[in-house]
């Protein structure tokens, strides 16, 4: 007869205990917020690279109708009178959308040209628009540069485009005219300014004609070198943008004289060719 074992009794383990949902929460919002941030961080850096590009292409179509109708009305002031002193604005951090350019020193006025040999030399003035107004069109062939120009380098002006430093000569004029843009976002116009030689040439058109820069050096200067903006004998023109690429710690400057133009043949009768600006490196 065979008997029955009974079943031997199995201990089973103890019940595992709930995580405490306390420490959970901390956890996951943590997670929550931090791939949050890194998705804003994606998105504002795609913004700055991409978005504002196409922000400025647009910009830049009205700006072009703006300008063409300025030119087709006729739209221009004109006035026997010296560039005016003042102060200019520092070109500093162009790369650094909330960034408002610095008043850092005055501009000496250029020389002005006799009124009485006004006729003589048939001389045309321009005086500058409204700030935020389209004032020109530059053409920089060696770089891919066609761009419009407009009046101001403060932050909403510099997201349209290049911008004319206000309290310098206007393109075509004496003395030096200033012209300031992005090298990194909002359509970095002068993010190759840095490729021109001596000799490549810059168009520049306005309200009485196209005028002809020609390139005669480029230099690496500090953000306090104001003296890139200051006033000179002649008709000169400067690019000024940030350097290196993606950085404001330097300023990249390019230097180009008036060649071609309605003015060119009065500034090379009534000044010395062969002039150069105080410190200038050439």
């Amino acid at each position: 007869m065979t008997v029955a074992r009974s079943p031997r009794a199995v201990a089973l383990p103890p019940p595992e205990e709930a995580p405490d949902s306390r420490s959970i929460m901390p956890l996951t919002l943590i997670g929550i917020v931090m791939a949050l941030v890194g998705v804003i961080a994606v998105g504002y850096a795609a913004f700055q690279l991409y978005g504002t590009n196409i922000l400025t292409a647009r910009t830049q179509d009205d700006l072009a109708s703006e300008f063409a109708a300025r030119l087709a009305a006729g739209v221009g002031e004109y006035t026997p009178e010296a560039t005016p002193a003042g102060t200019i604005a520092d070109p500093s951090a162009f790369d650094d959308p909330d960034d408002v350019p610095v008043i850092i020193g005055p501009v000496g006025p250029a020389r002005p040209f006799p009124l009485e040999e006004a006729a003589l030399y048939s001389w045309l003035y321009e005086g500058p628009p409204e700030v935020g107004v389209p004032l020109a069109r530059i053409v920089i062939p060696a770089v891919g540069v066609d761009r419009i120009v407009v009046e101001g380098v403060g932050v909403p002006e510099l997201r349209q485009g290049p911008g004319h430093m206000s309290d310098t000569a206007i393109p075509g004029q004496l003395g030096n005219a200033v012209i300031s843009g992005h090298r990194t976002t909002w359509g970095a116009p002068f993010n190759r300014i840095d490729e021109l030689e001596p000799g490549d040439q810059i168009m520049v058109e306005t309200m009485i004609g196209t005028h002809t820069y020609e390139v005669v050096s480029s230099e690496v200067v500090w953000p306090s070198e104001s003296w890139v903006t200051h006033q000179w004998e002649g008709a000169w023109l400067t690019l000024t943008t940030c350097t290196p690429e993606g950085s404001s710690r330097h300023r990249l400057i390019v230097f180009a004289k008036l060649v071609d133009g309605p003015n060119a043949a009065s500034v090379e009768s009534y000044y010395d060719p062969e002039y150069l600006p105080p410190k200038y490196p050439g």
